[in-house]
């Protein structure tokens, strides 16, 4: 019953979504109500989102496709299948975001190779085809010494991507709350969270029930999301108790609008409750 109500939810969603995308193509950017507080669309967060748990699902897969660890014994295919997804949404929202959607080409061809934004873009399409490769191979030759030297290569690269997302936005000066250290160390810690939520609502809801493993993976996923969601919290305290004490101005008033400005329930509602 509830993987009923599980695809009926999926069928709406993507039938509103599909709305969505005809306000893209028929009216581009002007719906997107862009301003000083709001500088990306919708599109943009949802990169972020997607991207995280990419990553964060090859991470989980090398559990059992790399370590061999026997309580995860069986999920990488699932944790790689989550990934690939994952990214294909990814780079579809980020290419929405795109003022001109079919210059794309440009960024491979004719991009500055010591640019953070370069080096994502190629970052993500290797990543993407080792992510594939790996799928492959695990349907095709299970257990194979291609299979684990691709998950090698592939840790790194999802590291590097996670954390590159919060150095690209990190490095923008003219915005001094993003511009911290500690900002593109974050990613990584957030990218295994949502891989392990991921993962924690795929086995739950379409794992096998006879797998003698499922129980103590569902607990291990639940206990390792609840740990880095409270890791996360500290570097949201972090973040911003730091800001508030340092008393930058342009600091404090973005905190401000975070916490108490037009927007405070995405904070409290859509980021912190739910």
């Amino acid at each position: 019953m509830l993987k009923k109500i599980t695809y009926a939810f999926g069928a709406l969603t993507l039938l509103f979504g599909l709305w969505g995308f005809y306000d893209r193509f028929a009216f581009g950017h002007q719906d997107a109500n862009y301003g000083s507080y709001v500088v990306w669309g919708l599109w943009v967060a949802m990169y972020l989102f997607f991207a995280g748990i990419a990553a964060g699902g090859f991470m989980i897969a090398t559990l059992d496709l790399l370590f061999d660890i026997p309580a995860f014994k069986g999920t990488g295919k699932i944790a790689l299948w989550g990934a690939l997804v994952s990214l294909a949404a990814a780079l579809l929202s980020i290419w929405l975001d795109l003022g001109h959607l079919e210059r794309i080409w440009k960024v491979y061809l004719q991009g500055n190779p010591s640019s953070l934004l370069f080096q994502m873009v190629w970052g993500y399409t290797l990543f993407g085809l080792l992510t594939l490769a790996a799928l492959i191979l695990e349907i095709r030759k299970p257990g194979s010494r291609a299979l684990k030297i691709i998950m090698w290569i592939g840790l790194p690269l999802s590291l590097f991507i996670s954390g590159a997302v919060g150095a690209l936005l990190g490095v923008n000066a003219s915005r001094p709350f993003w511009h911290i250290g500690l900002f593109p160390v974050q990613f990584p810690v957030f990218s295994l969270a949502s891989g392990a939520a991921m993962m924690l609502v795929a086995l739950g809801l379409f794992g096998s029930r006879d797998d003698p493993h499922r129980p103590q993976q569902l607990w291990t996923l639940s206990l390792m999301t609840v740990i880095l969601m409270v890791v996360k919290l500290y570097f949201i305290w972090a973040d911003y108790s730091q800001s508030m004490y340092g008393n930058v101005p342009m600091n404090v008033e973005a905190i401000r609008q975070i916490l108490f400005g037009q927007y405070w329930w995405a904070f409290w509602i859509a980021q912190l409750l739910i």
